[in-house]
């Protein structure tokens, strides 16, 4: 999981000449305005990072980077919808709306009429894939009420009727509706049943490849591959097709052709034709051979189905697997034929001609597959992939733009198709949205979002929404781009936070928050919520680094980190740039050293605990939360049972081999929970969707008796937390834990008189003689 601003602000010292002095300016006044003017001011808090008011949809939920797909306009245009979703703390709840502005009425103060809101317990969205019937009056998205599952519904704008068109007993994944409106097919997880039955639990049995978390709490993984394809007719009940099957609903395109005829989505081959073995690795980033299980599907190849909702059957719409996605990823969109155009494809090797079949081997095409009869016709052939992963949302049926990931990806690619064929042009640029009316959502490091208007003509420009008023009443710390290169010579880029109450010549602690980068978002917590809290720990007076494995600034930045992931390469790397973070801030007289903190999310939860175990440096206090860290409980626990596959970058991080035998020394080396006797900062888990892997930390330093805290959130809560009252703990806590060991400081609320009881029992254990009694 997209422009960047030409400019890029480079730190190079401790604040910007502008803003140094507007403090020092201020600083030197001194007035009696100026002070009860800042007195007025909040500081940020948890609950104004939980509740902060953010877009609750967009087509590209992963751009770090551009300010545009975030409305959907009606068919002509006349109208526009924008989704919100605000968290609610006292309800436990995440509110989401749907806002219609008028677009004649854009730059006239608009006040939007909000055609529906629904409010969601789980951790899905409550509204989501929006889109637009040709009435130019009615809204279809995906939504979920309070302890409901996702259903699709209908909104009218002008009457604001809402009326729910399924009634589908599971969870609704994905779904499409056709131009009309009048078919709707869904993708949705057969009925739940136990793992095993109740004659296995009383006579036993024998266990295989079973994954360890369902086997013994008898239930299968939310992560389940298996679906059921439903069509929806008008007037008519569903009707499923083509049984159970591993169906891709995380990068999935189910679309449904203009005529309303067929339906495109991915499948996965669980059992890879020899033919595929065929394709030259060259152009591949991963094999695809690998086979799979039912349910476990995520690792195996994929494949595009066709299928056809009048005659209710699924078929393959080519013998070849979908391009995995590396340098480019492959894409389809419905042309006004009624086919459809694949970008970076591979076709099928079934061909006569032997030079034609070697060609397939080691080329991507741009083709068009046209239907029924399936007819390939080839468009363009490439030893490499077009560089853009996502379609652009202002694309036609004759005019298809794929978009790069970042502008270091390559340019933009225009696929046309007129009386003469299909012409392909490379942009200079993003195209341009169609004219008239653009609507984007203007922010910045330092400056909340705002959806704004533009008239493209005139560029006259109006604001429509100001999602976060109150925020001009609170006290954020000063946020600036900071690069730098790491020990290795590999450049890094971040985001660092001041101090609220920065003062030039001051030195504060540091928290290294890792996992994201982005110049052009504000970031009240940072990239995620799992732990992460940059501007309420700013407005505690810690300085706080937001940065990424690489610079996604600097070209081929990320693929040269790509090549090192799952390597032994992959720890030292993370040190590398960790370490020489600390040198240049200290050089500039920002920080103080010995009081540094280190924050790990998902895979970065690795780098951390690899730095815990074998840098130098001193780290004051981490946080480590949901990820992997590749050791011993790890890698058997979470990877299937003698997987080759799986249990690759275990070895391959850790020496190579497994933890046995001539090669068990090279895990005794690198593996974290191998060498957590050199662990000297007081760690904070938290657990959320396996907590194997945090609870072996938790017990290993609890056994060597060291300063070690854990909070789970499992089985409910999300790998990115999103339940307010989880958030509040995950979020609060990392809040606390920083201010008690960077700064000595303590809240003094009552309610977590028992949290600072366990944390001094901690401190004498951390500085005393290692006989101190921690409670449990």
């Amino acid at each position: 999981m997209n422009g960047r601003s030409a400019s890029l602000v480079v730190l190079t010292c401790l604040l910007s000449a502008s803003w140094s002095v507007g403090i020092q300016v201020a600083a030197a006044q001194d007035s009696q305005a100026g002070a009860e003017k800042f007195s007025a001011k909040s500081p940020v808090t948890i609950a104004d990072a939980i509740e902060m008011t953010q877009i609750g949809y967009r087509r590209t939920p992963d751009d770090y980077v551009s300010h545009d797909n975030v409305v959907e306009f009606s068919p002509d245009r006349g109208k526009f919808v924008f989704v919100t979703r605000k968290a609610n703390l006292k309800n436990n709840t995440v509110e989401f709306s749907l806002l219609v502005f008028r677009t004649a009425e854009a730059f006239r103060s608009p006040t939007p009429e909000v055609v529906a809101t629904l409010a969601s317990s789980s951790n899905r969205d409550a509204i989501t894939k929006v889109g637009w019937l040709p009435d130019n009056d009615t809204l279809v998205f995906l939504g979920e009420q309070p302890g409901e599952n996702p259903q699709v519904y209908r909104a009218s704008c002008r009457s604001r009727q809402l009326d729910k068109l399924t009634n589908q007993p599971t969870p609704i994944a994905i779904y499409a509706v056709s131009r009309e409106g009048n078919r709707v097919v869904y993708l949705a997880p057969p009925a739940p049943h136990p793992v095993l039955s109740e004659e296995r639990l009383q006579r036993g049995f024998a266990i295989t490849s079973e994954n360890w978390i369902e086997l013994y709490e008898n239930r299968y993984s939310k992560f389940d591959t298996r679906m059921e394809i439903f069509v929806q007719t008008h007037g008519m009940a569903a009707k499923q097709i083509g049984g159970v099957r591993d169906l891709d609903t995380w990068d999935a395109n189910l679309s449904i052709s203009p005529n309303g005829r067929y339906a495109l989505l991915d499948g996965w081959v669980n059992e890879p034709p020899k033919s595929w073995g065929e394709y030259k690795t060259s152009i591949l980033s991963v094999g695809v051979m690998t086979p799979c299980v039912a349910g476990k599907a995520g690792e195996c190849p994929r494949q595009h189905l066709i299928v056809d909702l009048d005659n209710r059957t699924i078929s393959p719409l080519m013998d070849a697997p979908v391009f995995p996605a590396n340098q480019g990823a492959e894409l389809s969109a419905w042309t006004n034929r009624n086919s459809i155009l694949l970008i970076n494809t591979l076709l099928p090797l079934d061909v006569s001609d032997p030079e034609r079949r070697t060609r397939r081997q080691d080329h991507l095409y741009a083709a068009e597959v046209t239907l029924p009869e399936k007819r390939i016709v080839e468009v363009s052939e490439r030893p490499v992939p077009f560089p853009v992963f996502f379609i652009d949302p202002d694309s036609t049926t004759d005019r298809i733009v794929g978009r790069p990931r970042v502008p270091a990806d390559g340019p933009p690619f225009e696929f046309r198709l007129d009386s003469g064929g299909w012409t392909i042009r490379q942009l200079d640029r993003a195209p341009s949205p169609a004219p008239g009316l653009a609507v984007t959502l203007e922010e910045d490091l330092n400056s909340p979002p705002r959806l704004v208007a533009t008239e493209l003509n005139s560029q006259r420009k109006g604001v429509l929404m100001d999602l976060n008023p109150r925020f001009s009443t609170l006290t954020f710390g000063h946020v600036e781009v900071f690069k730098w290169k790491a020990k290795d010579g590999h450049a890094v880029a971040g985001l660092l936070y001041y101090p609220s109450d920065y003062m030039a010549g001051s030195k504060y602690p540091l928290v290294i928050q890792t996992h994201g980068y982005s110049r052009e978002r504000f970031w009240i917590d940072g990239p995620y919520s799992t732990g992460f809290a940059a501007q309420p720990l700013a407005n505690k007076g810690i300085a706080v680094l937001q940065m990424d494995l690489g610079d996604i600034d600097v070209k081929d930045s990320y693929r040269e980190i790509n090549d090192i992931l799952s390597t032994a390469k992959e720890g030292p790397h993370e040190v590398a740039a960790y370490e020489a973070a600390i040198d240049e801030l200290d050089h500039k007289g920002l920080i103080d050293r010995n009081r540094v903190g280190l924050t790990g999310f998902s895979r970065s939860s690795y780098h951390v605990l690899y730095t815990l175990t074998h840098s130098n440096y001193h780290f004051a206090a981490a946080i480590a939360s949901d990820g992997v860290n590749f050791s011993y409980g790890n890698c058997v626990f979470l990877s299937g049972v003698g997987d080759r596959d799986d249990l690759a970058p275990c070895e391959k991080v850790n020496g190579g081999g497994p933890p046995y035998g001539d090669s068990l020394s090279g895990w005794g080396k690198a593996a974290p929970t191998f060498n957590l006797d050199k662990i000297e900062a007081p760690v904070l888990l938290q657990a959320v969707t396996s907590p194997l892997g945090e609870w072996e930390i938790f017990s290993g330093l609890k056994w060597l008796n060291k300063p070690v805290e854990m909070l789970n959130f499992y089985p409910s809560g999300e790998h990115v937390l999103v339940k307010p009252w989880q958030r509040m703990l995950s979020q609060q806590t990392t809040v606390d834990w920083y201010c008690f060991w960077l700064k000595g400081e303590e809240d003094h609320d009552p309610g977590k008189a028992e949290q600072y009881r366990r944390w001094r029992a901690m401190r004498v254990l951390h500085h005393g003689d290692g006989k101190a009694s921690i409670a449990n």
